[in-house]
């Protein structure tokens, strides 16, 4: 229900060059993406200010992988056997939680607007159930 599954995810692999990861980012219109190694591992977040700093350090952008650019940002992901309180506590601070298997390898991500919207409707259906009062007044 929440699974974004990793075959509808953009992701950038770990050897490819900065440059093709920059391209490849461009062309998604994303600003943060997973990156994975050659067996599908998640090994971080990439994101558009990574690639900018790196950019601006004067480094070649075809010599070297994707794999060589520094993460900033820590986009902790949920195990596939983690609740939904971790997947909606991790979300608070990242734009989408990246989940895992026990290997390591990337099964899907789980976006904070999906969880947004179903608490949402949760939550209008709840204000619009009545509440059974006392009975027999």
């Amino acid at each position: 229900m929440f699974l974004t599954p990793l075959a509808s995810v953009a992701c950038v692999p770990a050897r490819v060059s900065v440059r093709a990861g920059l391209e490849q980012m461009q062309g998604l219109g994303f600003s943060a993406v997973p990156v994975v190694d050659g067996d599908g591992t998640y090994l971080g977040t990439l994101t558009e200010g990574d690639l900018l700093r790196f950019v601006r350090s004067g480094r070649d952008l075809d010599d070297l992988l994707v794999l060589d650019v520094p993460l900033r940002t820590d986009n902790r992901p949920a195990s596939v056997l983690d609740g939904i309180d971790s997947v909606i506590e991790r979300a608070a601070d990242q734009n989408f939680v990246p989940v895992i298997d026990s290997r390591g390898v990337l099964m899907g991500i789980v976006t904070r607007r999906t969880l947004i919207q179903h608490l949402w409707s949760r939550s209008k259906t709840a204000a619009t159930t009545p509440v059974d009062g006392p009975k027999g007044a």
